[in-house]
């Protein structure tokens, strides 16, 4: 089963509590707290990809180490943004517990991307209600997005679909609907300028010759990658 809620009216620089009810079962009281409006700081996290090394029991206390020392360090962070592969078997709860069961992830907000690794299944957009989805860029596990954050646009892309030219309207709408934004931020998985392994990979170069020029026409500020 795969529960969401949506909260709306939100007021700035604000905490509010919250918990989770199943029948019987309560959950302790969480917190999160809304930041102002202007100059804000973000956390980028790359494939924390929990099971990868064949040990999801260590990569998940390696990925509580690197939240709660990114969280020791930027305590006024706004929100957390993964690039993809949260998970490494798309369809496995247990990993899924690996990256989500922490605590600084019950007080943080989390922007997250569909990863090769995470692309397959369904389970994807049943773990992350993401807002703004478009028809453009999907697959099994979802498609592109966008939100808007004190001014700044962050269109997000399921970039396990190929095709360039829905991902251009995809951002030409978001965009078009934005059109006041500061700058303009590009958040996919597939890094199209790698430097380790997956550099030649006939698909990586692929991504770069389509996507580069449609960034450079739409004018982007920022584009933000893991998967290498």
């Amino acid at each position: 089963y795969s529960f969401r809620a949506t909260l709306s009216g939100l007021q700035k620089e604000t905490t509010y509590v919250y918990r989770l009810v199943n029948g019987t079962t309560v959950s302790a009281p969480y917190t999160f707290k809304t930041t102002g409006t202007g100059a804000f700081s973000f956390l980028l996290a790359g494939d924390p990809q929990i099971g990868a090394s064949g040990n999801a029991s260590n990569d998940t206390n390696g990925w509580g180490v690197t939240l709660k020392n990114a969280a020791a360090a930027f305590p006024n962070a706004a929100f957390l943004i993964s690039a993809g592969d949260q998970v490494n078997t798309a369809n496995n709860e247990a990993q899924y517990d690996g990256y989500l069961e922490h605590a600084e992830l019950y007080n943080m907000t989390t922007a997250t991307v569909v990863g090769n690794h995470d692309s397959s299944n369904a389970a994807y957009s049943e773990h992350f209600n993401n807002p703004n989805v478009s028809a453009y860029g999907k697959t099994n596990a979802g498609s592109d997005y966008w939100y808007v954050y004190n001014n700044v646009l962050f269109m997000n892309l399921n970039s396990n679909n190929l095709s360039t030219a829905e991902h251009r309207a995809f951002m030409k709408q978001a965009i078009d609907a934005n059109p006041d934004v500061d700058w303009k931020v590009v958040v996919f998985h597939h890094s199209i300028y790698s430097v380790a392994s997956h550099a030649y990979d006939k698909d990586i170069l692929q991504r770069r010759e389509a996507l580069a020029p449609v960034f450079k026409e739409l004018d982007i500020d920022v584009v933000l990658m893991g998967h290498d």
